[in-house]
């Protein structure tokens, strides 16, 4: 009953003088706003890398065959890796085969070039595209949308298989309905040959990704068994694959370990070896100094708090000393210390819990208009918002608490007797 007394009072004294009580609430309101604020905007940067990093695949693994370094510097011409040096898609997949339950999907490309596809039936015409060789995990990785039919698979990949799975716009361009294109036949032609595949799939390609080893393509990819494409190439073997991790935690500790597995299998090879390469290192070195740049804005935004708080202190001392009389009225007829104590800690927090409610209002308003405005996901911190609130009322429990302990020591007659 006490504690609702003294809650009504502090509300009364409150009333009576509003624009000093605003005014005392707006450091606490610009300390717990810009806390929120600066975090919850954080939290939007941090959170639109993380979804960045998972559809660019940067938490994938890079694995390539390098010349060692031979120390000499007055070496000879570099010459490339020979078939012997590189992978094949046999050794790439008793790698896969290691470590199955942690690789989700192995990608390896082989590119063939530009040419332009043309077919026997369907809208006279030819469309410039781009061959690209590639296995199953490449569609995985890189998120390939099938609108009809199937993508490579292992078996295309084994046998060579002159397949082909071409993009929408091409299908569009070439035939009067793509709706039975898959079976029929495709001829790309080249500046030295011509190659006719058999269509197996068609693919959305209205929004582009782009390519892991070669960047965005400006015409349409047509893709096509990776083996095929090196049979075309006369190529010798794979000098680079990409890796995708059963899940990001395991990033890490998969790229460990495949480097531990190529450098024995390298181990006798003089003038080559094997690289691995996770991107994931230097997103977490970014993420660290977002971190704590963080930290540290949010820290300066903290003596705005500290700030507050000594202004609730010095209203408080002020109120003190304006009711000088009411406390001594107050104790004369039977008000005990800590009923003085209770009554003045209580309006200090009432100021604090107020002007924290008001800031975590306004931070997270502001921090939904800026992650709009800069098309970042709205990230809201409930363990900050909870943490603004304690630490705002307990603020106002540690500024409160002298001028509370000052008015309930006062003496109740010289209380009286003040002017």
């Amino acid at each position: 009953m006490l504690i609702v007394e003294n809650f009504l009072l502090a509300l009364t004294s409150l009333k009576s003088n509003k624009m000093r009580a605003l005014l005392t609430m707006l450091g606490i309101i610009i300390g717990i706003s810009s806390v929120i604020t600066i975090v919850s905007i954080g939290n939007s940067v941090s959170k639109n890398i993380e979804n960045e990093i998972k559809q660019s695949g940067m938490n994938n693994i890079s694995v390539s065959v390098t010349a060692r370094d031979s120390g000499d510097n007055e070496s000879s011409t570099y010459e490339g890796p020979t078939a012997d040096d590189m992978f094949s898609s046999s050794s790439i997949g008793d790698y896969e085969r290691e470590y199955s339950s942690d690789i989700k999907a192995i990608s390896y490309e082989e590119n063939i070039g530009d040419g332009e596809a043309r077919m026997d039936a369907g809208k006279e015409t030819q469309k410039t595209v781009t061959v690209d060789g590639v296995n199953n995990g490449y569609f995985t990785m890189n998120n390939v949308k099938l609108l009809k039919g199937r993508s490579i698979n292992k078996n295309d990949d084994e046998h060579s298989s002159d397949v082909a799975v071409i993009p929408s716009s091409v299908a569009d361009a070439l035939a009067s309905s793509n709706d039975n294109l898959i079976g029929q036949e495709i001829r790309v032609v080249f500046d030295d040959k011509i190659l006719t595949y058999t269509i197996v799939g068609i693919y959305d390609d209205s929004t582009k990704s782009g390519s892991m080893f070669g960047g965005y393509q400006s015409n349409p990819t047509m893709y096509i068994p990776a083996t095929a494409a090196m049979d075309a190439n006369s190529s010798s073997g794979i000098q680079f694959f990409s890796v995708m991790p059963s899940s990001a935690n395991s990033a890490s500790k998969l790229s460990s370990e495949t480097e531990s597995y190529f450098k024995k299998l390298y181990k006798s090879n003089k003038d080559f070896t094997v690289d691995v390469y996770n991107a994931q290192k230097d997103v977490n070195d970014v993420m660290s100094s977002i971190n704590k740049i963080k930290a540290a804005i949010a820290v300066i935004a903290g003596i705005a708090l500290l700030v507050g708080g000594i202004g609730v202190m010095n209203i408080m001392l002020v109120s003190v000393t304006e009711r000088t009389r009411e406390i001594g009225v107050r104790k004369a007829i039977g008000a005990k210390r800590s009923h003085i104590k209770t009554q003045f800690i209580i309006e200090a927090m009432i100021i604090c819990g107020i002007g924290g409610i008001i800031g975590i209002i306004l931070g997270l308003t502001v921090a939904t208009i800026v992650a709009l405005k800069m098309s970042l996901p709205v990230a809201i911190s409930i363990p900050v918002i909870i943490i603004s609130v304690m630490f705002s009322m307990g603020i106002g429990i540690f500024f409160g608490f002298y001028p509370a302990n000052k008015a309930a020591k006062l003496d109740p007659i010289e209380a009286l007797r003040y002017e």
